[in-house]
């Protein structure tokens, strides 16, 4: 099955009480997983980031039964409770059986929806990548209890979600009379002699301004009024805000206003507030500001992502105290997921890889390594000499954090990088075809892209 394959012979292997150690790298394409079991045996595999196995029909039968080509690399019983659909098709079926040894399928009710011989099909448990790559890893089916994991994860999903503009649905509060301060930003474009200027909107969907004001030194010029204040909440609330940021005119300095108003937000039923001063305590209101507005727009969604990989975790019965999850921050370091925040998590996937050449790197004996990895979506390179490289103020997309990261530096190539034609020149990217519908060679309907033209060159093997 592929992708979705685990490394042979390594298949089917069923874990014995102890934890399994299992590292997890979730890109924009592919999430890639390598695990170590109790008995100390290696495993890996790579499954599609989107959480769907895909497999091709090799035979129908009369009562509606479907064989599958890789239904035989999985254990028996693995695909029970997936849904099936054909690729691009818009019906999905239950599967009720699955036959390990010969990889036949029997579904809930016969498919009504182009299930012939040789056509492509996605199955879906509903789990994010990182636990279906670990149940493929430890043989355990849907619906049966995990044995105990300890899972160190590295995700892209805040920097996807952050450059797609697809975050959560938040205000920002800033001082009276600086509201326009995400509008202006430090008057730099990207495109200088662009005479079609094309500026995007700032990620809160409100920017509200308070009365209130400090000195540079801290000290207050103008009380913040908790009444009316109050009221404003009270007045965005009914607009179904429950997301902010916060971000005061020299906040960093004194925190009062700024923990006040965080108060009044949470007692008001905010669900998540992030203030910038706890952030990003540092001089510059609009790296602050983006900070915190970045970690609040990516919150919630960073926040219920790894609370149903943390939820799969924990189905393992008596053992659930023996599992445990841990999420590499852009900085190079894990933590756990109570100290993980949204804003850490914007160079995770590329500080994984960092850290892993590096280690890799010492073992050999080599203290000098230009790190290179080009995944499907996106190519991070970073340099290390004899020690790690720090930024303390990085952009990504639309947004400059304040926040320490490790030196990488990223282009928007990758296997998955949509060749095209563009005023009659060929180009490469920065489009990537992802991981739905993926390149045309996986059978989704996807466009041309550098992995298909690799195919066509014989540089891969089909």
């Amino acid at each position: 099955m592929s992708p979705g394959k685990v490394a042979e012979p390594l298949c089917g292997h069923l874990s014995s009480a102890d934890t399994w150690q299992i590292w997890i790298d979730t890109g924009g394409t592919f999430t890639d997983c390598i695990a170590v079991d109790p008995d100390g045996r290696h495993l890996s595999c790579k499954v599609l980031s989107s959480g769907c196995l895909r497999d091709r029909i090799e035979e129908v039968s009369a009562d509606g039964r479907v064989r599958l080509r890789g239904g035989t690399r999985l254990p028996h019983g693995f695909l029970t409770g997936f849904r099936a659909s054909v690729v691009g098709g818009d019906s999905e079926v239950e599967i009720l059986e699955h036959e390990g040894r010969t990889g036949w399928i029997k579904f809930s009710e016969r498919p009504q929806q182009g299930f012939s011989v040789g056509m492509p099909v996605e199955l879906r448990s509903g789990e994010e990548a990182p636990l279906v790559a670990a149940r493929l890893v430890t043989a355990t089916p849907l619906g049966g209890k995990f044995p105990a994991i300890a899972m160190r994860l590295a995700t892209t999903r805040g920097t996807n979600a952050l450059l797609e503009r697809r975050g959560a649905r938040m205000i920002h509060f800033t001082t009276e009379g600086f509201e326009d301060l995400l509008f202006i930003g430090d008057q730099r474009r990207p495109d200088l002699f662009s005479l079609n200027i094309m500026q995007e909107d700032p990620l809160p969907e409100e920017i509200l301004g308070l009365p209130e004001r400090l000195a540079a030194d801290g000290s207050v010029i103008e009380d913040f009024d908790s009444r009316r204040i109050e009221r404003l909440i009270a007045e965005v609330r009914t607009r179904g805000f429950d997301c902010a940021s916060i971000a005061f005119l020299h906040g960093h300095r004194n925190g009062v206003h700024e923990e006040l108003l965080e108060r009044l937000l949470r007692d008001a039923g905010f669900t998540y507030v992030a203030r910038s001063g706890a952030l990003s305590p540092f001089l510059g209101l609009l790296s602050r500001s983006e900070t915190a507005l970045a970690d609040a727009y990516l919150g919630p969604i960073i926040a219920d992502y790894l609370e149903a990989v943390s939820a799969g975790l924990r189905e393992t019965g008596a053992r659930d105290r023996s599992s445990s999850l841990h999420v590499m921050t852009s900085a190079g370091g894990l933590v756990g997921t109570d100290n993980f925040r949204a804003m850490d998590s914007l160079l995770s996937g590329p500080a994984g890889g960092v850290v892993g050449a590096v280690t890799s790197g010492r073992w050999a004996g080599v203290d000098k390594i230009i790190a290179f990895d080009m995944g499907g979506t996106s190519t991070d390179v970073a340099r290390f000499d004899r020690d790690y490289e720090y930024v303390f103020e990085h952009r990504v997309g639309p947004v400059t954090l304040g926040a320490p990261a490790l030196a990488i530096e990223t282009v928007a190539a990758g296997g998955g990088s949509i060749c095209h034609v563009e005023q009659g020149r060929l180009a490469v990217g920065p489009q990537s075809a992802g991981a739905n519908p993926g390149p045309a060679s996986y059978g989704a309907g996807g466009p041309l892209t550098l992995t298909d033209v690799n195919l066509l060159l014989g540089r891969l093997d089909p």
